[in-house]
């Protein structure tokens, strides 16, 4: 219920990205898709974990178990020295599994429409996607596993944008990234200068979100577009 997301902090309801028949279904559901619709491209959303400890159902703790000889639940009850590198392993053991969803669909759609273009909504702080949200995304890009990724840059301060653009410029580059600008929490003068700083750094594409917000004011094209000229 929403009282119980709000409760524990969390943006929905999150599938175990460990249990086998969940990449299952969403690499099925993917081919579907494909199969009976001309779509040019298939995007990821969500394709992360929630911004809080998870991971604890019976599927995740097994696996990593097997893994690692230990229980993640036991983890902070183990030594200093052996609890460090067991949350390591921990974490890379979270993203791997994030990584196989991935990995999963790329597959599915290599096998039916590999000309698909396949595309994930990514955390545009590099550091909180891969620690907070098991989402090592730059890792996807490099690897082939994604054909663009789109940068949430939805910060309201233009310092904020500025500053993730710079990070994933130098170390991720620009070819398959594709900014997303947001509309609905600033001034158009403002997303204006993010858009300018988004071509300055090389970017070939960029997005604007959301699609609805475009919209909902009279002119809003017009005017933006005399802020870019």
């Amino acid at each position: 219920s929403p009282h119980q997301l709000a409760r524990l902090r969390v943006e929905g309801v999150f599938l175990s990205p460990a249990h086998p028949g969940v990449r299952r279904w969403l690499a099925r559901a993917v081919q579907e898709l494909v199969r009976r619709y001309p779509v040019d491209g298939v995007q990821l959303d969500y394709i992360r974990q929630p911004g809080v400890p998870i991971g604890y159902d019976p599927a995740s703790r097994a696996r990593f178990a097997l893994e690692a000889g230990v229980d993640p639940l036991r983890i902070p009850r183990r030594p200093a020295a052996e609890r460090a590198r067991l949350e390591a392993q921990w974490g890379q053991f979270q993203q791997d599994q994030v990584t196989a969803i991935v990995r999963e669909v790329r597959d599915s759609l290599q096998a039916t429409r590999p000309e698909v273009v396949l595309s994930a909504a990514v955390l545009a702080d590099t550091t909180v996607a891969w620690t907070k949200n098991r989402q090592p995304w730059s890792r996807w890009v490099r690897d082939g596993l994604l054909d663009r990724a789109f940068l949430m840059c939805y910060a309201p301060l233009t310092i904020t944008v500025l500053e993730q653009l710079n990070a994933v410029s130098s170390q991720v580059g620009v070819g398959r990234i594709v900014p997303g600008i947001a509309m609905y929490n600033s001034s158009l003068s403002t997303a204006a200068t993010k858009i300018k700083a988004a071509r300055a750094l090389g970017f070939p594409n960029i997005a604007l979100y959301s699609y609805d917000s475009l919209y909902e004011r009279p002119g809003l094209w017009e005017r933006l577009s005399a802020f870019l000229t």
